[in-house]
């Protein structure tokens, strides 16, 4: 069930067909839609649908048990106990083997791995659970009384297995509401949809192919190739990312649901601080919210408040917070790694920005080499994101520096003249200014319905004749 794959497009298809006949009744509206929410999931991850209904049921009861209790420690009882169990489920499916393969290196032990299947997405509707019950606890959230809308705020197929992740909050007031479906979010939708479907279908998935090769085997190929990789991995994990945020935002779009942009033209950063406001959004204003503030009132709650009291609360809260957003990415010591230096780059960035004056950071030429900086970081620490290994993101960088030779420009782009046509298209549509971003969105959405659906067919012919036999995966389906 990948969203460019023709078996998606025709069982979507279908089902907005009846959906046409059906959004307006709210009862057979949510039952129709959880219906296909639940099959949708199966097809990604077959019998650990059961997973999925095990983790909205429990956390539907917990979520009444919190708000309904008068008592104090009740309350407390109930809301740990949902987080631990949230986390516990996570932990098992996720990170049980990954423990194991660290106990057996740092103790010597020789304990067995557990034949387990990661079931998609699971990292994305644990978190929205995890937020569900904190809303609750927090007061800033009514539990819902039905748990048809629960279940379908928690199931719903645009965003089920790679997000964006949705706060009840934003979710539960749009199922509980009557739909209004005009023209603009019919011509809306299918403007995301077929962004996301450039972005991913045709750019991402083109210059994967790349990157797999230079990837398999950084030491097999030389510096250059690894740098073009470098960027070519840069420019994949964006258009990927941000396409399918794009397709589910147009899905639900198409339906009546409206969802926030997850993307907000990364790479255009002005310092790292910058970028994780603008990067995978709903992911970061959740660790946001619902760790680095709480962490940091924390701190602050039992620091003795000497001058520099928020700077080191600040180092506290992101330390722990970017550790567990390495870790969220995946159950290997690379996305550790990768957490951590973002952590160590932001606290870096803050502490300048503490330290130096105001009048002084305005300079055009430091804000500049901000920039450059900026962009220097993530490339580098996407190389570790992506390689095998950290000895591979080792060998690829080293390579990179010492091995780098201009020569190859003009052979290599004759050799992949097409991948090179690709990536610089890419690279040039990444770093389009908003405003004419903004004008190209306006002129699809004006144009004809006939016209835009030639446009769409034309965008599917295009994905069939470049994509091999296999549909490659969302990037982020992994995690």
């Amino acid at each position: 069930m990948i969203f460019t794959s023709g078996f998606f497009l025709l069982a979507f298809t279908i089902f907005l067909l009846f959906y046409s006949f059906v959004y307006n009744k709210k009862s057979l509206r949510n039952i129709y839609v959880i219906t296909f929410s639940l099959y949708f999931y199966y097809k990604t991850s077959g019998d650990f649908v059961i997973v999925l209904i095990g983790s909205i049921v429990v956390n539907y009861i917990i979520g009444l048990v919190i708000h309904n209790t008068d008592f104090k420690n009740l309350r407390r009882f109930s809301f740990l106990l949902g987080i631990f169990a949230n986390v516990c489920t996570l932990a098992y499916f996720k990170y049980v083997n990954f423990i194991v393969e660290n106990v057996n290196v740092i103790l010597g032990g020789n304990f067995s791995k557990v034949d387990i299947f990661l079931p998609i997405g699971i990292s994305f509707f644990t978190f929205q659970s995890i937020s569900y019950l904190t809303d609750i606890f927090r007061r800033n959230l009514a539990p819902t009384e039905n748990i048809l809308d629960y279940t379908f705020f928690v199931s719903f197929f645009p965003y089920i297995v790679a997000g964006p992740i949705v706060r009840a909050s934003e979710m539960l007031p749009q199922i509980n509401n009557d739909l209004i479906i005009d023209k603009n979010d019919v011509a809306s939708g299918f403007s995301m949809i077929c962004k996301g479907i450039i972005k991913k279908g045709i750019f991402a998935y083109y210059i994967s192919q790349y990157c797999d090769l230079i990837y398999g085997s950084p030491l097999g190929f030389s510096g250059f190739e690894n740098f073009i990789a470098m960027i070519g991995y840069t420019v994949e994990i964006y258009l990927d990312f941000s396409g399918y945020s794009d397709i589910a935002i147009g899905l639900s779009r198409l339906m009546g649901f409206k969802i926030k942009p997850n993307f907000d033209s990364p790479y255009k950063s002005k310092n790292l601080i910058d970028f994780w406001k603008r990067w995978h959004i709903s992911l970061s204003t959740w660790l946001r919210d619902y760790l680095f503030l709480p962490l940091n009132y924390f701190y602050v709650r039992h620091s003795n408040k000497k001058k520099y009291y928020l700077l080191s609360a600040y180092i506290f809260a992101t330390t722990i917070t970017m550790f567990i957003a390495g870790l969220w990415h995946g159950s290997s010591n690379k996305y550790i790694i990768w957490g951590s230096l973002h952590g160590l780059g932001l606290i870096i960035n803050r502490t300048y920005l503490f330290t130096v004056k105001k009048r002084i950071q305005k300079l055009t030429l430091l804000k500049f080499i901000g920039r450059i900086l900026t962009i220097f970081f993530i490339l580098i620490s996407w190389v570790i994101f992506r390689a095998n290994d950290f000895n591979d993101a080792y060998s690829s960088l080293n390579l990179i520096v010492f091995g780098f030779d201009i020569n190859y420009i003009i052979p290599f782009y004759n050799a992949r003249t097409l991948f090179s046509i690709f990536l610089l298209v890419s690279i040039i549509l990444i770093f389009l200014p908003d405003i004419l971003k903004i004008k190209i969105t306006s002129i699809y959405i004006s144009l004809p319905i006939y016209v835009k659906a030639v446009i769409f067919i034309i965008l599917i012919q295009v994905i069939l004749q470049i994509q091999t036999e296999s549909i490659q995966p969302f990037i982020y389906y992994q995690f």
